[in-house]
């Protein structure tokens, strides 16, 4: 294990016995590209369903930025393991990547959280980026675990991006992070083929507070170079 033993040693907060087997489970993939059958064999079973369930209520909890990193960057090797099914979709299930993340973090399952948590990784990379070269060995553990050329940035990316700048700068948990940001999930309501500079358009705008309560308004508006406003009630 020296990738793990090189963590450990750049970052003591991480030397935890709990983390040995996420960053096995993180140096393996990387090291063997394609998922060995006997890791996507135990990420199916109970045991690799446990330590799922484990890792999602960590992305929860107030943690370390390095500790973000690496939990974040086992989620998103953990579900490179698992076998494709014919209801794996890639495209945003709740209106937005960030959205679809809430949800994941509060105990659903969606078909698209191979990819949401993908995105949320390229997101932390680009809020890691800013620190200045503080975080460069999470930066390469995240990039070697989501192994795949950064996606063209979606027109909601920015609040994810923030989301994360939040969880790191002020160590927020989830709940708090999500609720600052503010008219976190947006649904475009707009035709299926998108939006058109100058066109008309009209999103639902959903956030949480801190008891899990929800408010619900619109987000109306023109297409790029046109004004927009927000109401929430």
């Amino acid at each position: 294990m020296g990738g793990s033993e090189q963590i450990y040693h750049q970052r003591p907060s991480v030397r935890k016995p709990e983390n040995n087997v996420l960053l096995l489970l993180t140096w393996s993939s990387i090291v063997h590209g394609q998922p060995l059958r006997v890791l996507s064999e135990w990420a199916s079973s109970v045991d690799g369903l446990k330590l799922y369930q484990q890792l999602v209520g960590d992305l929860r909890n107030s943690q370390r930025t390095e500790q973000l990193a690496l939990t974040l960057a086992a989620l998103v090797c953990h579900q490179r393991l698992l076998p494709y099914t014919s209801n794996d979709t890639a495209q945003p299930v709740k209106g937005g990547y960030l959205a679809d993340l809430d949800f994941l973090l509060n105990g659903q399952l969606l078909s698209n959280r191979r990819m949401v948590f993908e995105r949320m990784g390229f997101s932390f990379l680009r809020v890691l980026d800013t620190f200045g070269g503080e975080y460069e060995d999470m930066i390469q553990l995240l990039t070697v675990s989501v192994d795949k050329k950064a996606p063209l940035l979606e027109r909601f990316d920015g609040f994810s991006d923030q989301y994360w700048a939040r969880r790191a700068r002020d160590r927020l948990a989830h709940s708090r992070a999500y609720e600052e940001e503010g008219a976190l999930i947006l649904i475009e309501t707009s035709a299926a083929s998108g939006i058109d500079d100058g066109q008309e358009w009209s999103l639902i705008a959903f956030d949480h507070d801190l008891e899990g309560n929800g408010r619900c308004g619109t987000v109306e508006g023109a297409g790029e170079g046109g004004g927009t406003g927000l109401t929430m009630v």
